[in-house]
């Protein structure tokens, strides 16, 4: 994550690597390649570490899973924008491959909730970070109290964007209704072609 903020803010390290005659918008494509790279290590790390908290704790609920799941892709949004339609075609790849990643680990833990893994994903797709009487929808009581106030300070700093999860990204960008539209533009941009020789 910390490379992640030293790509965005420019920092002098990261600058000083730059070639500095490459244009503003070669060192955007550069600084997206870095950070979609940086996403695929980290999303792997992710689901380890979460593997791993699942061993350590196996009566861990699934709301309190889908909660980290959650805040894990609010902050993936804030830095690759999965979630805008219009980074579509940059985020493609990864999003296929992250998508792949979190079916093997809904596959993996959705028999130790007594679900199949088509339910834990439609599941996740409609989980919320609050149950309809506005409680919290997990239980972090099984970590520290530091590492709670550092949960609860970095959901809060997430607040003004709200929770951001790839299933919504899914539905946005439903990779047949963007092939159709590819598809519709390109035919109309032939269309035009044929017409203005």
């Amino acid at each position: 994550m910390f490379t992640v903020e030293m790509i965005e803010t420019d920092n002098e390290t990261f600058m000083a690597l730059i070639d500095p005659e490459m244009t503003q918008e070669e060192l955007a494509d550069v600084k997206k390649e870095l950070k979609i790279s940086l996403y695929q290590s980290l999303a792997k790390l992710f689901y380890k570490s979460l593997t791993d908290l699942l061993k350590q704790h196996e009566d861990l609920g699934l709301n309190t899973v889908l909660y980290f799941i959650t805040l894990f892709e609010t902050d993936m949004d804030k830095h690759i924008h999965f979630s805008s339609s219009s980074y579509y075609e940059k985020n493609r790849e990864y999003m296929k491959e992250y998508i792949t990643l979190q079916n093997s680990f809904f596959s993996a833990v959705a028999i130790d909730y007594g679900l199949e893994t088509d339910a834990l994903k439609t599941i996740f797709d409609s989980y919320g970070l609050k149950t309809a009487s506005g409680d919290n929808n997990y239980d972090l009581s099984f970590l520290t109290e530091e590492k709670q106030a550092y949960i609860n300070s970095f959901m809060l700093s997430l607040k003004d964007s709200g929770p951001k999860k790839l299933g919504e990204a899914k539905r946005i960008l439903d990779e047949a209704a963007y092939e159709a539209q590819k598809e519709s533009s390109e035919e109309s941009n032939e269309a035009i072609s044929s017409e203005n020789p």
